[in-house]
């Protein structure tokens, strides 16, 4: 059976655009939410040296640009002194408070318990263990006992020994990888 070079053209563009689709959906499928913690856990690292070269120790002078930067790239900040003190919290709009109830964070790397209360450890296969950034800095997965949800938390270490915690919901970051499979999937059911 002969066919015509126009039945050739269509089936070959046809396939061509079929086997697009297909290798788009199965990126997206499988790396999409790696891509997107990648991007994430970028965006929370510079913030932190933003916020770092800003910070003279005395968080009113900064905390416009904290809430800011917080409601920007949709993360809690927190930062605590080394004595215990919450010096800033974009979570109650807290700045220079008086001791918290529960002990202080710590800025320990390689230590097993929790720095910020309510949260613990865990290791979801994303992140196997903690990614210690530089010697003042270092990023884990968190999870809030109450909530049952997972936190990508940021810990720093600033020069005047304060530590800064930035703390963003992982909800959204799966929520945008399922987002970008679907619209996938819609724009290839229309190709």
């Amino acid at each position: 059976m002969k066919q015509s070079i126009r039945t050739r053209l269509f089936l070959g563009l046809a396939c061509l655009v079929l086997s697009f689709v297909l290798l788009s959906l199965i990126f997206t499928f499988f790396g999409a939410e790696k891509y997107y913690i990648w991007q994430k856990k970028n965006v929370l690292i510079s913030a932190s040296q933003t916020i770092a070269r800003a910070y003279n120790g005395q968080p009113e002078d900064i905390s416009l640009e904290l809430e800011r930067m917080g409601n920007t790239i949709g993360a809690g900040i927190v930062i605590v002194s080394q004595e215990g003190y919450v010096k800033y919290s974009s979570f109650a709009r807290i700045i220079n408070q008086k001791p918290m109830d529960s002990p202080p964070p710590h800025r320990v790397p390689g230590a097993d318990k929790p720095r910020i209360p309510g949260l613990m450890k865990t290791t979801p296969s994303l992140w196997a263990n903690r990614d210690i950034i530089d010697e003042h800095t270092m990023m884990e997965v968190q999870q809030d006992r109450n909530l049952k949800i997972d936190f990508l938390v940021l810990e720093h270490q600033l020069e005047n020994q304060d530590s800064l915690i930035i703390r963003q919901p992982m909800a959204p970051i799966a929520e945008s990888a399922a987002i970008a499979f679907q619209f996938v999937i819609f724009t290839g059911g229309i190709a």
